[in-house]
């Protein structure tokens, strides 16, 4: 498809309008916030944008998304949205086109737990609806989203929520390569006291895609899943030095797979049920804190899996203590699961300002894993499940050291070492499941400037063991953002080109059956990425369009499956009511 927009005119305009306007002030935090992920349809996408992450696409949009963490395998980090963990019991990680982009405005990633903490956007106390809407078209492939979330308050700080994802229900128009994801959502929030408050959620997720080789097509491969994710949060303030946090949850996952010709195919229905409570206490300068998490799975009907049940828990506590230039925190427990066995939790975080106002982070790190079901419960297509199983282990070391900002550039460095032990896998050739071990070791570098209106952004990785962990030897992220506003404000443009520059990367292969990622030999390397995002907003609306892979890179991350070639597609951010 060849596009009619003339960019390099428009990006002639956008220079030379910018340079004809006063210097911007601050722009407030729109309703659209967090700008350049408006423009994607997936938190993988986001990720595509940080160096040390590496996303594993299954060609078009609404595939399986799995991503990998500083060469780590998928699952390598715990995803928690609102307190409850975000992961799939049988396969051990969590599909992440099924996180609420649409809702979730911040995320903290902390290295020494491994914790990837998503936030929900702050719910200001208001009595009108708010109603955000995103509407998206992707001309390539035929792909038409429709999001909506909508926030409606029933009484003073209380409030419910519902919102969806793809509510036009539509997927890809290829015959082998139909794909749609829909999840819905609900949350009440109620609000008892100024210490007593109460939320129920639900989401429910739906996921239909179908792969088949590139470029013979032989025996396409389907798949549909069903989940459903539903907690209550019960917090409780007695006094502005204590929290007290109670959660009941439920997993329930339905998981379908067959070739064209039934040659292959799976069915499996997984139920689990979990209780989360924490306690914190602030003391002066010293915080601490208990927290205990258990949960039963059980495969109530399965075929390829023997039907069976499961108990997972841990028991952890924390301690702070913070200066005025520092901060140290411990944390430390037990993980058990019976079946396989028990470890400990042991890491450190120590924040400090040194001399010249460095700004350093050191995160010393040993988080044990639940293992997933499907790899000591599989009993079937002759696979030998884990014989004898034991619990993953992920072990790392970084500091990061940012230095003081120096005629407007800011610089950190952060050297980091990583080591998966007991790291599930699946050897194809002699059809059985594995325990391996991944080790990386790298450094990434972040630098950032603005210059006259230019806001400049570099992110380099640099992995050393690229040819056995799940990432490039080097990747680089280029974003360059030129801000400018137009007709006395009323009309806010930013206009963001994104570079991408891939070395070296051994190639996954894909077993749709097991649902793994397998290491192969095949190297490639050397690909540049070139992506324009521009977004005008307009009051609380805000229109963008996006031009990706304009140098027509072809490439593949999984073989057999290729990814994406030159697209162009447009939408709209809305938010109503406001």
């Amino acid at each position: 498809m060849k596009l009619k927009i003339n960019l390099p005119v428009y990006l002639l305009f956008v220079v030379f309008t910018a340079a004809c306007l006063p210097a911007r002030d601050d722009w407030k935090q729109y309703s659209a916030a967090d700008s350049l992920a408006i423009s994607e349809l997936t938190f993988e996408e986001m990720q595509f944008y940080q160096a040390d992450f590496f996303p594993f696409y299954l060609a078009e949009k609404a595939r399986q998304s799995a991503p990998a963490w500083r060469g780590m395998p998928p699952g390598f980090l715990d995803y928690e949205f609102a307190g409850v963990n975000l992961y799939n019991p049988l396969w051990g990680y969590w599909d992440n086109q099924h996180l609420p982009l649409e809702i979730i405005r911040q995320r903290h990633l902390n290295p020494s737990t491994l914790n990837y903490d998503f936030r929900q956007t702050r719910i200001m106390a208001d009595l009108k609806p708010i109603t955000r809407v995103t509407y998206s078209q992707d001309l390539q492939f035929g792909l038409s989203y429709l999001d909506a979330n909508l926030i409606g308050f029933y009484r003073p700080q209380s409030f419910f929520s519902l919102g969806g994802n793809n509510l036009l229900r539509t997927g890809s128009a290829g015959e082998y390569s139909k794909c749609q994801v829909n999840t819905y959502r609900g949350q009440i929030h109620h609000q008892f006291s100024t210490k007593f408050s109460v939320d129920v959620r639900y989401w429910q997720i739906r996921h239909k895609f179908t792969l088949s080789s590139y470029p013979v097509v032989v025996n396409p491969r389907k798949i549909h899943r069903i989940g459903q994710v539903g907690w209550i949060t019960v917090n409780y303030q007695p006094d502005s030095t204590q929290t007290i946090t109670i959660m009941p949850y439920g997993y329930k996952w339905g998981d379908r797979y067959h070739t064209e010709d039934y040659s292959e195919q799976r069915k499996t229905e997984l139920y689990s049920l979990g209780f989360k409570a924490e306690y914190q206490k602030a003391a002066g300068l010293m915080k601490f804190g208990i927290l205990t998490d258990w949960v039963r799975h059980e495969i109530t009907e399965a075929f390829v899996f023997r039907k069976d049940d499961q108990w997972d828990g841990k028991v952890l506590g924390n301690l702070e203590f913070a200066g005025k230039t520092w901060r140290l925190s411990f944390r430390g427990g037990y993980w058990f699961m019976p079946e396989v066995g028990n470890l400990p939790e042991l890491n450190l975080s120590w924040n400090m300002q040194l001399p010249f106002q460095i700004q350093s982070r050191l995160s010393l790190t040993q988080v044990p894993q639940f293992l997933p079901l499907s790899s000591f419960f599989w009993e079937g297509y002759s696979i030998t499940p884990l014989a004898d199983p034991s619990l993953p282990l992920r072990r790392g070391v970084s500091w990061e050291a940012g230095l003081p900002t120096l005629l407007g550039v800011k610089l950190s460095v952060e050297p980091y070492l990583y080591r998966f032990q007991n790291s599930w896998s699946y050897d194809a050739q002699n059809l059985k499941f594995k325990q391996i071990e991944v080790e990386n070791s790298g450094i990434l570098t972040r630098i950032g400037t603005n210059l006259w209106r230019l806001e400049l952004q570099d992110e380099l990785s640099y992995n050393s063991n690229y040819q056995k962990s799940f990432i490039p030897e080097y990747k680089n992220v280029l974003k360059v953002n030129l801000p400018f506003s137009i007709l006395n404000g009323a009309l806010k443009l930013e206009n963001y080109m994104v570079y991408q520059f891939i070395g070296k990367w051994r190639k996954l292969d894909y077993d749709p059956l097991t649902n793994q990622y397998l290491q192969t030999g095949n190297e490639i390397s050397n690909f540049h990425l070139l992506d324009v995002k521009i977004l005008a907003h307009i009051k609380s609306a805000t229109i963008f369009m996006v031009w990706e892979n304009l140098l027509s890179e072809d490439y593949a991350w999984v073989d057999s499956y290729t990814e994406f070639y030159r697209l162009f597609r447009f939408g709209v951010y809305w938010t109503l009511f406001d």
